[in-house]
This record gives structure tokens, C-alpha cells and sequence, in this order.
């Protein structure tokens, strides 16, 4: 006795508890699965995340890390990054120099070389003043201080192309 399982086009008849020579279907069902699996979230992607952008005060600028924005660059061969960011102002008085919070999307795409990680970044919305570099696979950003900001804030979510080879 068995189940129907259908992943994409292809139906399996899964064994059922007790069926005997079970294996082969078993197995058929659970490669497929595991192809479909990782193309929802594969090895090298990054869940949608947020953090705060905290770093170094250089005066005229903050720059640091961005936490859990990292490709491990050893298996990594492309990478793309959607998120946005979010600049928020203290309130001012009078009402007239509130200044509204500032929203920007952007989009990274790059390819590992062998060296390093090369990338481009599309942006669109407000102008936040965000800028990203990476060392390594680790992501960097700076920001320009602007007076009356309180907060900084990132959220992303990745998803990397990487060589299957090192994995098996």
C-alpha cells in the first residue's frame, strides 16, 4: 500500500508504514524534494533579516559591519541581496523642521572571482546616504552623519548561487 506524493509533475507512490521494498520510492521522493527544497532556501542564502547599523563614528561619517550580511566565500559564486533602508529623525520643534524618515530600497548583485566579491547596487526612493563595501564576504556599510538622526536600520533577505561540488 502506498500514498500519492506529488512534487512538481512528478507523482511518487510513497510507501506506506510496514510496505515492504519501500527503499527505491523512498529515496526517488526525497531527492526531488531536496532539489525543491533548495531553491526555496539553499546553502549560502540569508533569511530576511533587520538589524540597526551601529559602527565606528569617524566624525563625518558611521561605518561598520552589516551583522549576518556574510557569504561564505569558499563555496559562494554569485550573490543577490534585496532589502531596504530606514533613516529615522529625532522630532524637532516646531512641527516645520520635523524631518520625515527616509526609506530607501536597494538591490546587490554580485559574482566571486576567485579574489573578491564584485558587486553593483541599484537604489531607489530617498537618498539615506548608505554606502556598502565588502572585505572578504563580509559586508561593510558607511553612512553620512546627518544631525538629528536616531536611527539607521537594514533589512535584507540574500540569496546565493553556489558551486553544488563542495557540498557532495
Amino acid at each position: 500500500m502506498s500514498i500519492k506524493l506529488t512534487l512538481g509533475d512528478d507523482v511518487y507512490d510513497y510507501p506506506t508504514t510496514g510496505t515492504i521494498n519501500y527503499g527505491e520510492e523512498a529515496t526517488n521522493w526525497a531527492e526531488k524534494v531536496s532539489v525543491i527544497l533548495r531553491q526555496i532556501s539553499g546553502p549560502g542564502d540569508i533569511p530576511l533579516t533587520e538589524k540597526n547599523l551601529i559602527g565606528t563614528d569617524t566624525g563625518t561619517e558611521v561605518t561598520g559591519n552589516i551583522v549576518d550580511l556574510i557569504f561564505d566565500i569558499t563555496f559562494t559564486q554569485s550573490i543577490e541581496v534585496n532589502g531596504f533602508l530606514t533613516r529615522t529623525y529625532f522630532d524637532t520643534t516646531p512641527v516645520s523642521e520635523q524631518i520625515p524618515d527616509q526609506v530607501e530600497q536597494f538591490t546587490i548583485k554580485g559574482a566571486y572571482n576567485g579574489t573578491e566579491i564584485n558587486f553593483s547596487v541599484d537604489y531607489s526612493g530617498d537618498d539615506t546616504e548608505v554606502e556598502f563595501s565588502v572585505v572578504g564576504g563580509q559586508f561593510k556599510f558607511t553612512y553620512l552623519k546627518i544631525t538629528n538622526t536616531e536611527t539607521v536600520k537594514i533589512k535584507y533577505s540574500a540569496k546565493a548561487i553556489v558551486d553544488e561540488s563542495f557540498f557532495s
